[in-house]
């Protein structure tokens, strides 16, 4: 009986993935007292079996199982995308601390769309190497990145008071 209520379930819902649950198996124990008690008038309960939770939800009651499916869908989409930019900018710091470490430093250009996390990226670089009692400077640049040959390096005027 199960097995026909996640059926009607999945051709009413064919763009979600809907798996055994506990919302099904209850809802098989609703019908099958239904029918206890049509025929012989007794609960289930009555008869040795676990009473289904009647004051629940119909998972036939298609939008309310579209919505908690939907909600899932929505909640693991949004911890898909903040871990993976998580794993991102941590990757990013590696190889710049790699690189400041390792003292091959050099000029790091850092271009991403905004809501990334490069202001976030860059005071936790900035805050770390001063908290070491390094200098760190953060340079901000509207030119676009440019792979420059030796004897081409810019000539940036420095102030010295």
């Amino acid at each position: 009986m199960s097995d026909d209520i996640l059926y009607q379930i999945r051709q009413a819902n064919p763009e979600l993935t809907i798996e055994f649950n506990d919302d099904i198996f209850n809802e098989t124990l609703i019908r099958l007292e239904d029918k206890c008690l049509a025929i012989n008038n007794q609960t289930l309960v009555e008869i040795g079996m676990p009473a289904p939770q009647r004051n629940t939800f119909s998972v036939l009651n298609y939008e309310i199982t579209k919505e908690k499916a939907t909600t899932s869908m929505n909640y693991l989409n949004t911890l898909l995308t903040t871990n993976h930019s998580s794993m991102i900018i941590k990757k990013i710091y590696n190889v710049i601390m790699n690189r400041i470490n390792n003292n091959t430093g050099g000029i790091i250009y850092l271009d991403a769309p905004g809501g990334t996390g490069k202001t976030f990226l860059i005071n936790l670089i900035l805050a770390e190497i001063r908290a070491e009692k390094h200098i760190a400077l953060a340079l901000a640049s509207a030119l676009q990145p440019h792979l420059w040959k030796e004897d081409e390096l810019p000539i940036l005027p420095y102030n010295y008071r």
